[in-house]
């Protein structure tokens, strides 16, 4: 069973939205901006690992096919998901957010600054729902193309992923976020697929170029 998504939030919680950027690669050492934590107070993001240079291909912390989802260490929590990830997120609602700006238009950049084997990252927010188990998955017609990544551990790159249910210690703690980025080898309007249950939905995502 499938079904085509662009999920936008509802508008109760657009009204309610207060937009945290989250534009942190899985790895950084500068600290940017956060999101707002479960005391309602603004964090400040530093991942863990080594930055690299940009243009230069970094040495990744995970790298394969199909990887486990890394649930420590959210760079952020909070009782509602649009003052996590912004109005304009795209997501599958109560599961996930791909957290964006709230410009319109080409709303994750184009970034062709650290690469791994000819793609390069385009940083991105991830906020999800504590609890829900899912599965994020590459298309197998951008295989090659298109990765994705999202942890606090450093640098991830797969074509699959999957969240066993994440959960975190902190008061109000319904949403998590987590620090992470597309792999591309071109600016594109590119498919993201999530799987929960016997839902197969589709996320199309403009990163460095608008989708139609």
């Amino acid at each position: 069973m499938g079904r085509k998504s662009g999920g936008r939030f509802p508008g109760a919680l657009m009204a309610a939205a207060a937009v945290a950027a989250l534009l942190v690669p899985g790895c950084t050492a500068t600290p940017v901006p956060g999101p707002t934590g479960s005391a309602g107070t603004s964090v400040s993001v530093e991942a863990s690992g080594s930055s690299s240079a940009p243009g230069t291909d970094i040495a990744p912390h995970a790298v394969g096919p199909s990887l486990p989802f890394e649930c420590g260490n959210p760079i952020g929590s909070g009782p509602a998901a649009a003052k996590l990830a912004g109005p304009d997120a795209i997501g599958v609602p109560d599961l996930v957010y791909i957290s964006a700006s709230a410009t319109g238009g080409t709303i994750i950049q184009w970034v062709g600054g650290a690469s791994y084997q000819g793609l390069h990252l385009s940083k991105v927010g991830l906020v999800l729902k504590a609890g829900r188990s899912f599965t994020l998955e590459v298309p197998a017609e951008l295989r090659g193309h298109m990765k994705i990544g999202w942890s606090n551990s450093g640098y991830t790159l797969a074509d699959s992923l999957h969240s066993p249910g994440c959960t975190a210690n902190t008061d109000n703690a319904e949403w998590l976020v987590y620090p992470g980025c597309f792999w591309l080898d071109a600016p594109a309007c590119v498919p993201l697929t999530v799987k929960h249950g016997e839902q197969v939905e589709t996320l199309h995502l403009p990163i460095g170029k608008t989708c139609p």
